[in-house]
Formats: structure tokens, C-alpha cells, sequence
């Protein structure tokens, strides 16, 4: 009898849920640091989204 290779069938990881804000963000919710996400926060900020859209990321980042 062979071995069985367990691992062969999972060779891609599952992938993490992605936030439905992060799009429309520039990918603040998924950025790998609290460094980028300041970044790339700062740089959402400059595009002038609306308030509506700010109370929504500030809830969600909190």
C-alpha cells in the first residue's frame, strides 16, 4: 500500500473575507499595519468621500 498524501488537495489557503468598505476605502481595512492603514486612511480622506460614508469606515474601524 502507498502513502496518502494528505496535503495535495490543499494547496491554496482560504481566503480571508473581504471587507465590503475596503474598496471604496483604497484598502484600509485590509492593510497589513496600523502604519499603511493610516496611510492609505489619509489618502481616502483627501478624495473628500461624504459624511455618510466617514460615519460608516469611522464605526467600522472602531
Amino acid at each position: 500500500m502507498s502513502p496518502i498524501n494528505v496535503n495535495a488537495s490543499s494547496s491554496s489557503k482560504p481566503s480571508a473575507a473581504v471587507h465590503p468598505l475596503d474598496a471604496e476605502t483604497g484598502g484600509v481595512f485590509s492593510a497589513a499595519t496600523s502604519g499603511e492603514r493610516l496611510t492609505r486612511l489619509r489618502e481616502w480622506l483627501a478624495t473628500g468621500p461624504s459624511w455618510e460614508l466617514m460615519s460608516e469606515v469611522f464605526k467600522d474601524l472602531s
